[in-house]
């Protein structure tokens, strides 16, 4: 054989080897889906929380977002497809700092997804599986748009859409390993989403930790420093995050948040006040109202042991300075 094929040759060998290890988006739809699984979780009254996705890792064990499990009491798991609901309240470890969570499944047994030992290039073409507005089993695709460093943290930042529901799903390469663990996407921007490495992931499976019970864990907190601190007995504020007013003219956010009713009563027109304080504990704005006060929640009552969902808006403010949240419920009617 000539000497001057041989590169050529070995050229196309290495070319057939790595179309052998791509699949195409319908084969690793086909895999991935059967490790990938829908959970819903839900405080100790059995009321829904939130919705999240995640994959399997390990016999009876998966990956998700430690944001989905944060502030619940137990979690409804499936895999995606199935109607046979698992539950589980165990966590095995969690990584704060790169918000993820292996939560122990009993009897969830499927295959389990490999995890990339490579580093994915920007350019590279990524399918992200979860559960947006719990639509099971969403397949998205796109690519590694670039990498990023917010704090203490490393992020993947992808085009793939991420929609709420979708965080703690895998973002897989095109062999199907799982480059990433789906995390959230920039609501003001345009396709910003963003996954935490596979690395951080396998960092936490090798860690050797105590298992604790899901009610153990802090209460999710987005940019603030809010406690489950109740002024009037019985009635509990909680999960307070923001969103943005999509108006051009001016700078308005809502304060959402749950209003949880722990008495043996319904309960209706419940004063509350709400401070926002800076960093250094100065106030930023505050605000005194009723819960529900000018929507159609107006008058409603939240039955015993039950909870429900508010929003307060704040106008033309500097959300950034708030660094905390401190609310007191002033009084409530007891119907």
């Amino acid at each position: 054989m000539p000497s001057s094929l041989r590169p050529f040759l070995v050229t196309l060998s290495l070319l057939h080897v790595l179309a052998l290890q791509a699949q195409t988006s319908r084969e690793i739809a086909k895999s991935a889906f059967l490790s990938s699984v829908f959970i819903e979780v839900m405080d100790k009254y059995g009321k829904p929380l939130a919705l999240g996705s995640g994959f399997v890792v390990s016999p009876s064990l998966i990956a998700t977002n430690l944001h989905v499990i944060q502030g619940a009491a137990i979690a409804r798991v499936n895999l995606v497809g199935s109607k046979t609901i698992f539950a589980s309240s165990i966590v095995k470890a969690i990584d704060p700092v790169n918000d993820l969570a292996l939560l122990q499944v009993p009897g969830l047994l499927a295959p389990s997804l490999v995890l990339s030992a490579g580093a994915p290039e920007v350019g590279d073409r990524v399918y992200a599986i979860g559960n947006p507005k719990g639509l099971q089993g969403t397949l998205s695709d796109g690519l590694v748009s670039a990498f990023r460093e917010f704090k203490t943290r490393k992020l993947i930042q992808i085009s793939a859409p991420i929609s709420p529901g979708s965080s703690g799903g895998p973002v897989l390469n095109e062999k199907g390993e799982v480059l990433g663990v789906a995390v959230g996407t920039i609501e003001d921007g345009q396709n910003l989403n963003f996954a935490i490495p596979s690395g951080a992931l396998s960092d936490l499976m090798g860690r050797k930790s105590a298992p604790v019970e899901m009610n153990s864990l802090k209460i999710a907190r987005e940019n603030t420093n809010a406690r489950l601190t109740p002024a009037v007995e019985g009635i509990q504020i909680a999960h307070f995050t923001w969103s943005k007013v999509h108006d051009w003219t001016t700078e308005d956010f809502d304060l959402q948040f749950v209003v949880r009713n722990l008495t043996n009563a319904p309960v209706k027109k419940i004063q509350i006040v709400i401070l926002l304080s800076d960093r250094q504990g100065a106030p930023v704005t505050s605000c005194e109202t009723e819960a529900g006060l000018h929507t159609n929640k107006y008058g409603e009552s939240i039955p015993p042991h039950s909870a429900m969902s508010y929003s307060v808006r704040f106008s033309s403010f500097d959300k950034s300075l708030t660094k905390s949240i401190k609310y007191r419920v002033l009084s409530y009617v007891a119907e």
